[in-house]
């Protein structure tokens, strides 16, 4: 997973989202995806943000953290958002 060699996953892109619509989207993604085997978040690096911080980032990984479907998540390699991003690979995959 770190190395990003997983193939093809859904991608969630959540920029220009405030966290209450980004908690909402998430949620849905989550449950609509909660089969395959890894998924793709996509939630910046804050830098449009004010203070240049990732708000949206903090909030995604407490989600992905209490979430029963989540296995593990990392950072994403350069090429598929780097710390802008993560890869989750979900607990209830097929």
């Amino acid at each position: 997973m770190k190395q990003g060699n997983i193939g093809f996953a859904p991608v969630l892109d959540l920029h220009g989202q405030t966290v209450v619509e980004a908690c909402e989207s998430l949620s849905q993604f989550m449950y609509y995806h909660q089969n395959e085997q890894f998924i793709h978040i996509i939630h910046g690096k804050g830098y449009h943000s004010e203070h240049g911080l990732s708000i949206l980032k903090t909030q995604v990984v407490s989600y992905l953290k209490q979430h029963p479907s989540v296995l593990a998540f990392n950072s994403c390699p350069d090429k598929d958002g780097g710390t802008g991003a993560v890869f989750v690979l979900m607990r209830n995959h097929v």
